[in-house]
């Protein structure tokens, strides 16, 4: 046979062996291209077949199933057993007593017995992935109780008394559940057919649980205790439990980013398996092996080189192993962090609660920000005020992934709506009910007497609020623990022992990076004065009281005068406020000696002439760990917008920087600041002017220089602008470094979103199309701090389970022979995943 294209040819029957040495650039070209194309087809239909065929080696871990280590357990038999592939769990729980009792009296003693079991299975099928295409779940249960009757014996005339509950001790006289307080020991897990005996009933009181009647019951409730639980134990049948019934509802939000991984896991082994196929095909040691199995199986081997090696080729053969080389280095990093295969996009998202007349205007509304998309979700409408929404207030808890809705309306309640997960869902929302009524507001008032934030380590939310009553107390405040609302609690910070009704109209709060301290300071109206407190997380009460001023003159009050912010290296906290004609006021908390600074003064539009009062302030504290930087913003009543940076008590520049002297209104904030999440700069979003235009004003703060940019505007509709809101992403890795609300002339709310370098509009009507009024701000946004639950935290798999087993002797245990109460868990299936029919 002739040799074609320059290749040798040796044949053995019909057999044909070829082994070249090739150097030819196209034909090397062509194989790679059908390497790659052939491999990609498999990856392809080996996935829509649900195969894993590179996971192996390339692609994403499953999460894993473990019990969190952190957790203790006091369970008979406590056991946990994760499958290799994440993909299944089995929990099995026992336990055991047998004791010998008298029947309460002098009868004879009778035996008595217990036993429990409880087997747990969970198994989810899925492609790789994907969103489980399967699901099963098992449970069963069981108990068992025995006991001699009763003695026939009368009892006797002194039946002994029972004391109320309280913690175990020897020789007391309490019923079994009343000794050992089973039902606190379930922390919140709530049960309204329980039926305790109340303390000092006898010992043959009737007043007991029954074991027949509520053994069976499918709502009995639960002994067990979750001791690492992300929603802090509540109850089994609240609104975002962790329980397993969150599987179907959060699927897709738990695996966000699966597709990605898939994508990663394909793209990394093809390039994985075509580079190998190069780097065996100039390998001359393959080339010799190759030689000799064709030998050793009889065939004629002919060797032909198409092309004559050059240091080129070498070198061109060396760069390709250190790519190789590289590749599976970062390939196998890739598997718990993916790299080239997962799209760039944002992963911290943000929440807006607002006032529309969707539907009706006495229900918050509900938006979020999508970091993915860069896009705002569908409207969530939540359960009514029970009256026209005036003002929202949206926090996130700085320890899990609770949000918390503070709705105000026009009756003057404060409402409290609480969401864990998935909260673009509504039925995931829940009305936590009427945290206090302030009395109805002034309909043509922008005031707002209220304001709430979270302890940044306990992540307990402190709410306070004025109550338009003639009382002693001038102030008040509630806590809430993520189950519950506390009682109320006042303060007397004007002194003196009789009544008075003094009129809170604003409150601001701030809080202190990794501590429970919170600094809050008020605007009182009626005595024009500014009061700055600190928050003893302890005694869980207010103290430290200052004044900031007593002299902020009828103007001020007429808008949210005041302003407060902790240094973020420091932890000192900076207050401003108001004080008359050319003048505000400020001081400074020392940690260190935890005192109040003396008040210092500032003329906001120095050297202007013209005489102002202060209208509005916002402050914002630079993120950056290491900075002291915070920005304060002001609108006065001559329409000024004026800057300026305070750095550990060090004002920046000269005087204090006016952006524009027409700002459109002076009972309405048309501008706000925040800072990018590193670097100290900032960006500022103001209105100029009080007739509608198709601009709005921008400009960028440098904090290490105390230098603006030059100002520049951004294109958006015909309209006013009224109430501007900024929020800073956390997050410095994503794209967003900022987000602002505007709401307008026409009743819109729109948003714009800065990437640290260009401001772009997001939409004119983002959050609603009507508000119906521009006369208060009406909207809050922020982002989150913690991310939303994983995947296996809402399966409840990674959580310790914690059986409340009591162990004293027998005796001890029982004292009396009375029908005992065994909690089952027996919710069905659908009610457990919370699936709606």
């Amino acid at each position: 046979m002739e040799p074609k294209s320059g290749l040798e040819v040796g044949g053995y029957g019909n057999a044909s062996v070829l082994i070249a040495k090739a150097h030819d650039r196209g034909l090397f070209i062509r194989f790679s291209v059908i390497a790659l194309l052939v491999t990609a087809s498999a990856g392809v239909v080996f996935s829509l077949s649900g195969w894993q065929l590179f996971q192996p080696v390339f692609g994403e871990p499953f999460p894993g199933v473990s019990p969190n280590s952190g957790s203790a357990s006091n369970s008979a038999t406590d056991s946990f057993q994760p499958a290799v592939s994440g993909n299944s769990y089995y929990r099995a729980m026992s336990e055991s007593m047998s004791v010998a009792s008298a029947n309460g009296n002098s009868g004879s003693s009778s035996p008595v017995s217990y036993q429990r079991s409880m087997s747990e299975s969970l198994s989810l099928t899925t492609m790789q992935g994907k969103v489980p295409n399967s699901y099963s779940r098992a449970m069963s249960e069981q108990g068992s109780l025995t006991t001699g009757m009763p003695s026939s014996t009368a009892p006797v005339a002194a039946q002994p008394s029972r004391a109320s509950m309280t913690p175990y001790s020897a020789g007391s006289n309490q019923r079994t559940d009343e000794r050992f307080n089973l039902r606190s020991l379930s922390s919140g897990k709530a049960d309204s057919t329980y039926r305790g005996g109340a303390g000092e009933t006898t010992a043959y009181s009737t007043a007991s649980t029954i074991l027949n009647a509520e053994q069976s019951d499918s709502g009995s409730g639960i002994m067990i205790q979750d001791t690492a639980s992300v929603d802090a134990g509540e109850g089994e049948t609240s609104d975002h439990s962790s329980n397993i019934r969150y599987v179907l509802a959060n699927i897709g939000a738990a695996q966000y980013n699966a597709g990605y991984n898939y994508a990663n896991s394909v793209l990394y082994s093809t390039e994985g398996l075509v580079l190998v196929f190069i780097v065996l095909r100039r390998s001359i040691s393959v080339t010799t092996a190759a030689t000799k199995f064709a030998t050793i199986c009889g065939a004629k081997v002919h060797n032909s080189t198409l092309g004559s090696p050059s240091e080129k080729t070498a070198l061109q053969t060396r760069v390709i192993v250190i790519l190789l080389v590289l590749f599976s280095i970062t390939a196998v990093a890739s598997i718990s962090n993916p790299i080239f295969g997962q799209a760039a996009a944002d992963t911290n998202g943000a929440g807006a609660a607002y006032r529309s007349s969707t539907n009706t205007l006495n229900t918050p509304k509900y938006r979020e920000w999508d970091p993915a998309t860069l896009t705002w979700s569908s409207e969530v409408e939540l359960p009514t005020t029970g009256a026209a929404v005036r003002d929202t207030l949206l926090l996130f808890n700085p320890t899990n992934s609770e949000r918390v809705i503070l709705a105000y309306n026009a009756n003057g309640d404060i409402r409290l709506y609480r969401c864990l997960s998935a909260c673009t869902v509504a039925s995931h929302w829940s009305d936590k009910g009427v945290v206090a009524n302030t009395g109805a507001p002034g309909a043509a008032t922008s005031y707002r007497p209220f304001y709430a934030a979270y302890e940044q380590q306990s992540g307990k939310l402190v709410i306070v609020y004025d109550k338009n009553l003639n009382q002693r107390n001038d102030f008040y405040w509630k806590t809430w623990d993520g189950l519950s609302l506390s009682a109320e609690s006042g303060f007397n910070y004007i002194g003196g022992n009789g009544n008075d009704n003094e009129a809170i109209i604003y409150f601001r709060m701030a809080s202190k990076s990794n501590s429970n301290e919170i600094a809050m300071i008020l605007e009182d109206a009626t005595n024009q004065g500014a009061s700055v407190f600190i928050w003893n997380p302890g005694a869980a009460t207010f103290g430290n009281q200052w004044a900031v001023t007593t002299t902020m003159g009828a103007s001020s009050i007429l808008g949210e005068s005041i302003g407060i912010a902790y240094e973020t290296s420091s932890g000192a906290a900076v207050a401003f406020a108001g004080n008359g004609p050319n003048s505000a006021n400020w001081v400074r908390w020392n940690p260190g000696t935890s005192s109040w600074s003396a008040p210092a003064s500032q003329d906001t539009d120095f050297p202007a002439t013209l005489t102002n009062d202060v209208r509005f302030v916002t402050m914002k504290s630079d993120p950056v760990s290491t900075s002291n930087k915070i920005m304060i913003t002001v609108v006065d009543d001559n329409s000024r917008i004026s800057t300026r940076q305070i750095d550990a008590g060090t004002w920046s520049g000269a005087n204090w920087v006016v952006h524009t002297a027409g700002s459109p209104s002076i009972v309405t904030r048309a501008v706000d600041f925040a800072w990018d999440p590193s670097g100290s700069t900032g960006a500022i979003f103001y209105e100029t002017s009080g007739i509608a235009d198709i601009t709005i004003t921008r400009n960028t703060w440098t904090g290490s220089s105390a230098a603006w940019g030059i100002s520049a505007t951004l294109s958006v509709a015909s309209s006013i602008h009224y109430w501007i809101t900024a929020a800073t992403n956390p997050t410095d890795a994503d794209t967003t470094n900022i987000l602002f609300t505007k709401l307008n002339s026409v009743f819109d709310i729109g948003s714009v979103k800065y990437n640290g370098t260009t401001f772009t509009l997001v939409g004119e009507q983002s959050l609603t199309a009507d508000t119906t009024v521009t006369t208060y701000e009406g909207h809050s946004i922020a982002f989150k701090l913690k991310p939303e639950p994983s995947f296996t935290e809402q399966l409840g798999v990674v959580e310790q389970i914690k059986i409340a087993v009591v162990k004293p002797i027998a005796k001890q245990q029982l004292g009396v022979v009375e029908q005992i109460k065994i909690a089952v868990v027996k919710p069905i299936a659908k009610q457990q995943l919370g699936v709606v029919e």
